[in-house]
């Protein structure tokens, strides 16, 4: 069965692949970022000592402190606050943001030697956990472009925080608008790249208490606009205007003069009347969704054929088992022929976050298998993974054992549990899970004294407030993530559809 995940927001599964003398897989999530909750109450005690010790009036101690605030709300504990944060994904950017621009800011700002014990203390929280970094920051602005075109969703939603159904976030600041309009305008996406790096400009000068933004900052801000109007465009008028702004700010900056005469020149090279069609308002930004089967599905777009819905139907399963009789499983078929079922709750929240502890600081980039390898990096699957033995705790044999218990298939079988996170706007395209797929690139793979995959057993182990879908591409269908659900379903190639 070739299935999909696009995950919007921050997520996690655990699959368990059956091999067809059956195994299994697990999948997890974005546990770096969820460790430093904590760590950063401990910052924000520090900034609160800091502030009444020394009645320290500093602009970007105060950002920092406020961003911290946002993210601590009275009486949530901290696995509460860390789901709230990251199971959207302006909520994460900010997050991430505020832990690589804004400390930058906050560092300087803390040089002071009267300070110098507080900065030293953040440090050393900083160095004893995990934070993210500018490849985190820049990953995560390139990841809103995919959102955009999967899902359909309108730049000024998002730098406003009000993605559709969803609950609204605090809109991007000058800063954030600034990352993710770079990055798309670095990856050629100019209409998009637009409305961020205008919004940036705009917010600018709303913003004054962002002090590390003034001089050089706004000089590299609107030089990135006149790039992007440049390129989106054609609109030489408005790129020179823009150009002259900097001319004033930072008369010998780095190729200025170059792009001046060439936006004067292609003016003075244009007839009135080409000259009024270039000077027009910017284009209207319009959704520029990839509109493939696979992110239809993803949209919810698409559903089964019509003669499945009579086979579609819920029931309690216990398949005869003593265990089961008094909590028989909460079995949807989702489809038949191929098979494919979700189990309800069958995963608790404490079973969950103990699986997600015990696979922290071990996940790594996933990769895919190719003809001759066992796996490479590519862009086709975008998430970390690691895959964790029964012997590893007993959280993870208690779920071997529950897989098999719902899944009626023998956990000897299969294979370590794995788990994945997907990350802010993380997916995995259309793949078979199996290895004896029709290009044979995981032939190799196949163990002679127990065969190929037969079966995949995935839980979900977060919920998600928008998207998150695994979606079964030949056969119309979606299934949405519910934390503590499983989605189980047969891959056998022999029954491929």
């Amino acid at each position: 069965m070739r299935t999909s995940k696009h995950i919007l927001p921050i997520s996690m599964i655990f699959t368990i692949t059956v091999l067809q003398f059956v195994s299994t897989e697990l999948f997890s999530s974005m546990d770096d970022l969820e460790s430093l909750v904590v760590t950063e109450q401990e910052v924000l005690k520090i900034l609160r000592d800091l502030r009444n010790r020394e009645n320290l009036k500093l602009d970007a101690a105060r950002e920092y402190a406020q961003q911290l605030r946002h993210n601590s709300e009275p009486g949530m504990d901290e696995s509460k606050r860390a789901e709230n944060i990251f199971r959207h994904p302006i909520n994460a950017f900010h997050f991430i943001t505020h832990h690589t621009k804004t400390w930058e800011a906050l560092r300087e700002g803390l040089r002071d030697p009267a300070t110098r014990d507080s900065l030293a203390k953040i440090q050393d929280l900083k160095n004893s956990t995990k934070f993210p970094d500018d490849e985190d920051r820049i990953g995560t602005a390139h990841a809103f472009w995919r959102l955009q075109a999967t899902y359909k969703f309108h730049p000024k939603d998002v730098l406003n925080g009000r993605i559709p159904n969803t609950r609204p976030t605090p809109p991007f600041t000058a800063r954030e608008a600034f990352i993710v309009g770079q990055k798309q305008a670095q990856d050629s996406n100019f209409l998009s790249a637009l409305q961020y790096l205008e919004t940036a400009v705009e917010r600018y000068h709303e913003e004054n208490v962002l002090r590390p933004w003034h001089g050089g900052r706004l000089v590299e801000l609107l030089d990135w606009l006149q790039f992007a109007v440049w390129h989106s465009s054609r609109n030489a008028s408005r790129a020179l205007e823009i150009s002259l702004m900097i001319q004033q700010l930072q008369p010998t900056m780095e190729n200025l003069e170059h792009n001046i005469k060439t936006y004067t020149d292609y003016r003075a090279n244009l007839t009135e009347e080409q000259r009024a069609e270039v000077d027009l308002p910017p284009k209207e930004y319009k959704e520029t969704a990839e509109d493939g089967h696979y992110e239809r599905l993803c949209r919810g777009e698409l559903n089964v054929a019509p003669r499945m819905h009579k086979h579609q139907r819920c029931y309690l399963e216990d398949y005869k088992n003593p265990v089961l009789l008094l909590q028989p499983i909460k079995t949807e078929v989702a489809h038949v022929d191929p098979d494919i079922f979700v189990l309800h709750d069958v995963f608790l929240d404490s079973e969950i976050e103990r699986i997600r502890a015990v696979s922290s600081g071990v996940l790594k980039r996933a990769n895919v298998i190719s003809k001759g390898t066992t796996g490479q990096v590519t862009s086709s699957r975008i998430s970390k993974t690691a895959f964790l033995a029964d012997s590893r705790d007993p959280s993870i044999a208690s779920a071997s054992s529950r897989s098999g218990l719902v899944s009626n298939l023998d956990p000897k079988n299969a294979e370590p549990l794995q788990v994945n996170n997907y990350g802010i706007g993380g997916m995995y395209h259309s793949h078979f899970d199996f290895f004896n797929d029709p290009d044979g690139h995981g032939l190799h793979l196949i163990k002679p004294d127990q065969g190929d995959r037969m079966a995949t057993f995935m839980v979900y182990m977060t919920d998600v407030e928008v998207g998150g879908a695994t979606v079964f591409p030949r056969i119309n269908l979606t299934i949405y993530p519910e934390k503590g659900s499983v989605a189980f379903c047969n891959i056998s190639p022999s029954w491929d559809k």
